[in-house]
């Protein structure tokens, strides 16, 4: 247990290969501190799109996705932000003219359209 710097509550830090488990904060789990973790955790199944910057943001890697776009990767993002998020991400990378978006443009609408399409779907079975 080690003091956290803000209060005297003990803070317990997690073991390796605990997960997010470990991390509370007093007693109770660190909200910020376990959506770091599953955020670190979800590109890390992605880690490939920025190779050159392990530090990215998330709309970095968003983008990237969409330049080299596959369908299962954009539905793993889409569930994870919100496909309005990645909507919002594509919009504004249509304003860089460029032969990557250009290239990309045709497949990520189908795939963004096939992705609205099934969610409405599955949102109208619920």
């Amino acid at each position: 247990m080690e003091k956290s710097l803000t209060s005297d509550v003990p803070v317990r830090l997690p073991q390796p290969n605990q997960g997010y488990r470990g991390l509370h904060l007093g007693g109770l789990t660190s909200k910020l501190a376990l959506m770091a973790m599953l955020r670190r955790e979800f590109w890390q199944r992605h880690r490939g799109l920025v190779w050159s910057n392990p530090d990215a943001d998330d709309s970095a890697r968003i983008r990237a996705a969409l330049v080299r776009p596959r369908f299962r990767r954009l539905l793993d993002i889409a569930l994870e932000f919100g496909l309005e998020r990645v909507q919002s991400e594509w919009e504004l990378l249509q304003g860089d003219k460029t032969f990557e978006i250009e290239r990309a443009r045709l497949s990520v609408e189908r795939i963004l359209t096939n992705i609205e399409k099934g969610f409405a779907i599955a949102a109208i079975r619920n």
